[in-house]
């Protein structure tokens, strides 16, 4: 009898420290964490209309824009020189 009672005494104290950390855990999810992440608008949004573009001041003065390949001509040196005698 007092095998069984103590049974029942280690299973009640289960559920109920099972049934603590279920409850702590929604607490924890709908309280403290649904705040921080359905925010309307996140840090970077905040301040994006704030931040300048250093970059778009720069003047284009690339030097490897000017056009010095020398095959993109369209000379071709090799027409003309041999005639197809199956044609």
């Amino acid at each position: 009898m007092e095998n069984e009672t103590s049974k029942i005494k280690i299973a009640i104290i289960i559920v109920a420290v099972v049934l603590i950390a279920v409850v702590g855990y929604l607490v924890y999810k709908y309280k403290f964490k649904s705040s921080t992440l359905n925010s309307p608008a996140t840090f970077g949004e905040q301040i994006s209309d704030k931040i300048q573009n250093p970059g778009s001041a720069v003047p284009d003065a690339n030097p490897y824009d000017a056009k010095t390949n020398p095959y993109e001509a369209k000379v071709n040196p090799f027409r003309d020189t041999y005639q197809n005698p199956f044609k």
